[in-house]
């Protein structure tokens, strides 16, 4: 854990530390949740120009992986990932890593939510990842665009989801395309006894399937 958590530290700077044990903490006690799941039609994706700035690569292997210098990216569960035939893109900077997303085809588990059942048309993007060092330049939509450029061909939905607090994130995702199918409101703690209220929207209840 402390590991994790210095690694968080460098990548993320010390307010997503903060951030990540707060929200940690009061999960024990009271802590509302408002997840918002979005789908893209492959065939709408709105492109926008590659920055230069940044290359990218697809990795499909541990040994790739281990094989790279970032260790942010070795705080995911890349080698079960791996084994459920996911992909990774990694963003580069100047030759650093500074970034990656995830590609999911068969499903996907979002901690303490629920896991996502994805058919054979259908993919999970995410999670993501941005160094604090490169925020605020695109980077994000940059490695979203390519990742749903080398998608395979028979994926014709991409589902993703961020905290409603993430809006950076969530602007990345519709800026190409992407909208809302469902808000999740979950609650967690010894003094919260609510249900979790599940709210589709835009269709969401044909495109988002919940184990």
């Amino acid at each position: 854990m402390k590991a994790k958590i210095f690694t968080y530290f460098l990548s993320g700077g010390i307010k997503e530390v903060f951030k990540y044990g707060l929200t940690y903490l009061r999960k024990y006690i009271y802590y509302k949740s408002v997840t918002i799941f979005m789908y893209l039609d492959i065939s709408k994706i709105k492109k926008i120009e590659l920055s230069p700035e940044f290359s990218f690569t697809i990795i499909d292997s541990e040994i790739e992986i281990e094989s790279i210098t970032f260790d942010r990216i070795r705080t995911q569960n890349y080698k079960g990932w791996f084994n459920k035939e996911s992909i990774v893109v990694i963003g580069f900077y100047q030759s650093r890593p500074v970034s990656f997303i995830w590609s999911h085809f068969h499903y996907y588990e979002i901690e303490d939510i629920f896991k996502i059942n994805l058919q054979v048309d259908k993919c999970w993007i995410g999670p993501t990842f941005v160094d604090k060092t490169v925020r605020g330049r695109g980077l994000n939509k940059n490695q979203i665009l390519y990742q749903l450029m080398n998608i395979p061909q028979n994926i014709k939905y991409c589902v993703t989801s961020a905290n409603v607090r993430n809006i950076a994130s969530i602007n990345s995702f519709k800026r190409l395309g992407f909208e809302e199918g469902l808000i999740i409101t979950k609650y967690y703690g010894v003094f919260s006894n609510r249900k979790t209220i599940f709210k589709f929207v835009n269709n969401g209840e044909n495109i988002i399937y919940l184990k």
